[in-house]
């Protein structure tokens, strides 16, 4: 004969079918053994998992099984649901915020305006400096412009100032040469500081825009 066991520890998770065993002085009578019972638990409903309530003279019941499962604090940090039973704190949600900078208020997930403020800020401010290390353009021709090109850059500029019919070799950011004379060099400075002005510029218009914002939509629709 059958019986069904369920787990020692709350909430008394069914756990599977059972050999009963006949009573050593009533053969005719079987006992199942402890913690399982003879009644048949119900199939679980999806979602559900089922438990023993009251032990022998108890019943079989449905509980929410969220296992497995990524919910969410009130922080939107995710972690993973271990026990059965439905959702409560520290988890306050299985549905995942809309995007970083989202706290769980009054039943539903609200945007945190200042933290996604300062996280597009501080986009920003890696886009320019990106931006600012990435080249320019210089009569049709790409140029290097990390902190160490401009140096050099600087010091051919003072070079051809001190010898107006000073000239060099130059190699470009796609590693081409190109021959430049004083006024080109000259012009390669201008370039040069124009190129950076343009991106701080650029970011100081767009973290205006940042800081005029509203919303969350308003923020993050502003992009370099």
């Amino acid at each position: 004969m059958k019986a069904y066991e369920y787990d020692r520890t709350p909430p008394h998770l069914y756990i599977g079918e059972i050999d009963a065993t006949p009573d050593p002085f009533e053969p005719e009578v079987w006992r199942a053994p402890a913690f399982s019972v003879f009644e048949e638990p119900p199939i679980p409903a999806p979602g559900y998992a089922v438990v023993r309530v009251g032990f022998d003279d108890g019943e079989w019941l449905h509980v929410e099984d969220h296992r497995g499962q990524i919910g969410y604090l009130a922080d939107g940090t995710p972690v993973e649901i271990v026990a059965v039973g439905p959702v409560t704190a520290p988890v306050v949600s299985l549905d995942q915020p809309p995007g970083p900078h989202y706290a769980w208020s009054e039943g539903a997930w609200h945007p945190q305006i200042d933290d996604m403020r300062a996280a597009k800020l501080a986009e920003i401010d890696a886009a320019r400096d990106q931006a600012i290390l990435g080249g320019f353009e210089y009569q049709g021709t790409r140029f290097d412009s990390d902190a160490k090109s401009i140096q050099r850059i600087s010091g051919a500029v003072t070079l051809s100032m001190l010898n107006p019919s000073y000239q060099t070799e130059w190699i470009t950011f796609d590693n081409d040469t190109v021959v430049l004379d004083a006024a080109g060099l000259a012009g390669l400075g201008a370039a040069a500081g124009l190129h950076e002005s343009t991106q701080i510029f650029k970011a100081r218009a767009l973290k205006n825009a940042v800081l005029a914002a509203t919303t969350a939509e308003a923020i993050a629709a502003i992009r370099w």
